[in-house]
């Protein structure tokens, strides 16, 4: 319909924009199910940022929550792979925080994961001490620290066996300008290169598919978009950089409102 001004001349109607902008998410291969876990002393609620970008990527995500004080890697193991059992999942990838790499490694390890369609599973790694924590084998030498640790002490002190070769797995490491630690000051372990809490040179592993650093801290890097987009990027196509990779500019997700935490 045509519409017309007060002087009588056409006017082209203007176009009403949407009110959330929408941008294309990387495309998902098969499965699209991605299982989250948490790191010591924190529970599946840290995960609930990175979970929300991922839903609104195409993913279906599966946060599992376990006692990191208490059992072994491969109690922790066990009870992941019930809880992928319970909800019927029998292969996803995985994105997972600091000592919850190192729970996802066991699990692949003792043939978890899902071999048969589609070759192996993806798994992002956020700041995890795959060669051993330097500030965790300083706090077990101190009996508040070893009480800290708990069960973990052993997982987060020795350096962990090499990543299963059949799975692709990616390394997002924080390195801060400035990164106050307190656990780190209390108990006095070597100040180097890291988010704060684990070391730059502690995050690698052999058998990594691909590796970045990022300008963040070891817990704020679960609410900060670009470590998001990059966790999203490696699980869609096992890599973090590409053409379509939006970089640190626009996000590839549907604008979040104002409480949604970055």
């Amino acid at each position: 319909m045509a519409h017309y001004g007060t002087d009588g001349a056409a006017v082209r109607p203007r176009r009403r924009r949407p009110k959330n902008r929408v941008f294309a998410p990387h495309p998902v291969t098969p499965p699209r199910d991605v299982a989250l876990v948490h790191g010591l002393l924190l529970s599946g609620w840290v995960m609930a940022p990175l979970a929300r970008h991922l839903r609104r990527c195409g993913w279906r995500c599966h946060v599992f929550s376990y006692p990191s004080r208490r059992d072994s890697l491969a109690a922790h193991a066990d009870s992941l792979a019930a809880f992928l059992q319970r909800r019927g999942i029998a292969r996803c990838h995985f994105a997972a925080h600091s000592m919850g790499g190192l729970v996802v490694r066991e699990y692949l390890a003792r043939g978890g994961g899902g071999e048969s369609a589609g070759g192996g599973c993806r798994s992002v790694a956020l700041g995890t001490p795959f060669g051993g924590s330097s500030l965790a084998a300083v706090m077990a030498r101190k009996k508040f620290g070893k009480w800290i640790l708990g069960a973990a002490a052993p997982a987060l002190t020795t350096a962990a066996p090499p990543w299963p070769p059949q799975h692709a797995l990616g390394v997002i490491t924080g390195q801060a300008a400035f990164s106050f630690s307190p656990a780190a000051r209390l108990f006095g372990a070597p100040t180097a290169p890291g988010d704060g809490v684990v070391l730059c040179s502690e995050t690698g592993t052999p058998n990594t598919a691909a590796a970045v650093t990022v300008n963040c801290t070891h817990t704020a890097m679960l609410f900060r978009r670009e470590v998001m987009r990059l966790a999203e990027r490696f699980l869609a196509a096992g890599v973090f950089d590409g053409e379509d990779y939006a970089g640190g500019d626009e996000p590839v997700m549907p604008t979040p409102n104002r409480n949604t935490p970055t």
